[in-house]
């Protein structure tokens, strides 16, 4: 559409000068005088546009074209527009800026006054406000090339990164990325003036322009009760929607900041907590707060809080976590982290969002905000009262273990904040500071393991060498611990080590008897490598089992069962690019185990027995499943353990039903009919009588 109306107005001024009309816009004159262009310079495309156009034609063009922008401009940023932050900024402190700079070279340019100052002023009953500043002011060309010219200033390059910004989904509040403070002042004006002096010039100059005009004008100031020696008057006639008195509230925000302004021994903690929940739309009390003034490199005054609410979309840029006000006029809200206010008075009141993102002052300011956040965290993880540590690790304990792989700077104060389960804890987190303290005097290493949940890591066959010598081992079940604590890498001086992988050493060798056992269980090492081929790496002899027969366990530098089972998981079905990083698996043996004696004495006798290598077969793939692995084949491992059981238990119930049956087959008949005794007297001896 613009360019559109570029086209009707360009082919309009050419129709004019055939004919020799002439337009004239009111004022002195509304663009500046037509320069020369050298030869060396190209003429722009606005230039080639309305080459050959007279000069009355040209500054309507110009006026018109400045115009169609001022509304387009306008329109976009009414609907970007989410608070009044914006207006009422003014150049004044860059002017002021650039005086500074520039009078250290000239020092003509102080002449008329070495105060530097802003100054405001209102009129309520006419709605009308007044900036006045002692800054650089601006020549009439300057008037034209900076507010009258906005083609120049940025515009074009604002719709564009706009469209683009919208079209790749990014964040399209682009307030304060483009430089558009100034054309903002009609959001809220009928009409804009603004008279300047610079003391390049010995005149003063006006310009102005209004919302629902087509034109502005430039002309000389001829009224001495509105001279001033230097600087700029900015004046601006209020809408009549806008009836809010400026002088009333003094500075955007001050009602919500004045918390943070007070010394913190004199705010109670009802008042803590009915600030957080009237600043943050909050319903429950804070389980924290942390009110501080920060001296010395930067200044600055915070309050910030830590939620009793679980907030899913902390991270999000959108929420609005932190509130940066500076000098108390509110600045941005488009921060991560913990719900607080901070308010600085060295950072410039024309802050942009690219400023706050490459500031050395707002890096500071994030590096002391994220330590007392730490601090205040460790304050409820130390309270008597566990169960606000609990609410808060429930809420929020991810982002403590995000943390670990992304914040490297702060891994010594995140550690102390983790909870974990372990196998002594009774189902209850620890810290990792209780873990250290309950370590046995001769244990050099934080032991742990990753399982899918707590009934599988209590029960794996890692564990048992460990729960004899009553070593705690951290039981890692949420899908985040293992790679936080991979990050850490210790604790204290204290290595992780864990436990489901090769080389686990429990400072308990006895090399001697190693070496017996190693030499009596070589040739079956080399058996069973030699029957399950490429599938392990190698066979070893267990130091980390006592019951079990044997285990399978992870390469030292590999995934662990667990982190396979997860990137399997994320891997969109295809396998194939997990292979890389999966690691060579190491069988170990336990020589105290009945079924590892009798395949040693199966080894050294009959090798080659079928029966033999099926069980070495079965040992394999039901040590993968106790140590958290896969089998590639679970069906033929069934369909070997039916096997077996059949073999094993198929006659058995059989041949002590067999002993029964013969001793029935074997009794004689039972006959029906009656019995004939006889009863047969003993004689009695002579000479012997019966004692009655």
């Amino acid at each position: 559409m613009l360019g559109a109306s570029r086209r009707s107005l360009c082919a309009a001024a050419r129709r004019r000068a055939a004919v020799g009309a002439a337009s004239v816009v009111p004022g002195d004159a509304a663009s500046a005088p037509q320069r020369p262009v050298s030869a060396a310079s190209r003429p722009s495309a606005r230039e080639q546009w309305c080459l050959g156009v007279p000069q009355p034609q040209k500054r309507l063009l110009s006026v018109l074209a400045w115009r169609l922008r001022l509304l387009e401009l306008v329109s976009l940023v009414s609907l970007k527009l989410t608070d009044g932050a914006l207006v009422g900024r003014s150049n004044a402190s860059d002017a002021l800026d650039k005086l500074r700079y520039l009078s250290v070279t000239d020092s003509n340019l102080m002449k008329d006054g070495s105060e530097l100052a802003i100054r405001i002023q209102t009129d309520k009953d006419n709605g009308i406000i007044t900036i006045t500043d002692t800054g650089i002011g601006m020549t009439r060309q300057e008037l034209v090339e900076s507010l009258g010219t906005i083609a120049s200033s940025g515009t074009a390059k604002f719709l564009k990164a706009l469209k683009e910004s919208q079209e790749a989904g990014m964040d399209s509040n682009l307030i304060g990325q483009f430089g558009v403070g100034f054309y903002s002042a009609f959001l809220v004006s009928d009409k804009v003036a603004v008279s300047t002096k610079s003391p390049k010039s010995d005149k003063q100059y006006v310009w102005e322009g209004e919302a629902e005009s087509s034109s502005y004008t430039i002309r000389e100031e001829t009224d001495p009760e509105k001279l001033i020696p230097r600087g700029t008057r900015l004046t601006l006639y209020l809408k009549v929607e806008v009836d809010e008195d400026p002088s009333e509230v003094k500075t955007e925000g001050d009602g919500e900041t004045k918390t943070e302004l007070r010394n913190p021994k004199e705010v109670s903690t009802e008042e803590y907590n009915e600030f957080y929940k009237k600043t943050f739309n909050e319903y429950l009390d804070p389980l924290a707060s942390s009110h501080f003034t920060t001296e010395g490199e930067v200044e600055f005054r915070s309050i910030l809080f830590v939620p009793a609410t679980k907030k899913e979309d902390i991270t999000d840029r959108k929420t609005k976590n932190i509130r940066l006000y500076v000098k108390r006029v509110f600045i941005s809200d488009d921060f991560d982290g913990e719900l607080g206010v901070v308010d600085s008075n060295d950072l410039p009141l024309n802050v942009s969002r690219e400023i706050l993102q490459e500031s050395r002052i707002v890096r500071i300011m994030r590096k002391r905000l994220v330590r007392k956040a730490f601090d205040m965290i460790l304050g409820i993880s130390c309270s008597e009262n566990r169960d606000d540590y609990e609410r808060f690790w429930e809420n929020y304990g991810k982002f403590l273990k995000l943390g670990c792989m992304e914040d490297k700077e702060n891994h010594k104060r995140i550690a102390p904040l983790l909870r974990f389960f372990s196998s002594q804890s009774n189902d209850e987190l620890i810290s990792l500071d209780e873990y250290v303290e309950n370590m046995k005097p001769e244990q050099k290493d934080i032991y742990f393991i990753a399982a899918d949940s707590l009934s599988s890591a209590k029960n794996a066959p890692f564990l048992e060498k460990l729960t004899e010598k009553e070593y705690e081992v951290l039981l890692l079940v949420d899908p985040m611990d293992e790679v936080a604590i991979q990050n850490l890498s210790s604790y204290k001086d204290k290595k992780f080590v864990d436990i489901s992988k090769e080389d686990l050493d429990l400072g308990d060798k006895n090399e001697e008897r190693e070496k017996e056992i190693k030499q009596e269980y070589s040739q079956t090492c080399d058996w069973i490598k030699g029957r399950l081929g490429d599938k392990v790496a190698r066979v070893d002899i267990s130091n980390r089992l006592s019951s079990s027969p044997c285990v399978l366990v992870a390469a030292k530098f590999g995934w662990s069962a667990n982190m396979e089972r997860l990137m399997r998981a994320q891997s969109m079905g295809d396998t194939s690019s997990l292979d890389f990083m999966r690691s060579r698996k190491v069988f170990e043996i336990n020589p105290e185990h009945e079924i590892i004696k009798g395949l040693n004495v199966a080894c050294r006798n009959n090798p080659d027995d079928p029966e033999a290598l099926k069980a070495v077969d079965i040992l394999f793939e039901t040590a993968m499943i106790s140590s958290g692995f896969t089998p590639d084949n679970p069906t033929e491992l069934s369909s070997k353990i039916y096997e077996m059981m059949s073999s094993a238990i198929g006659n058995k119930w059989a041949s002590q039903a067999t002993p029964a049956a013969q001793s029935q087959q074997s009794a004689p008949p039972v006959s029906s009919e009656p019995l004939e005794a006889e009863i047969v007297e003993e004689p009695v001896e002579s000479g012997q009588q019966q004692q009655k």
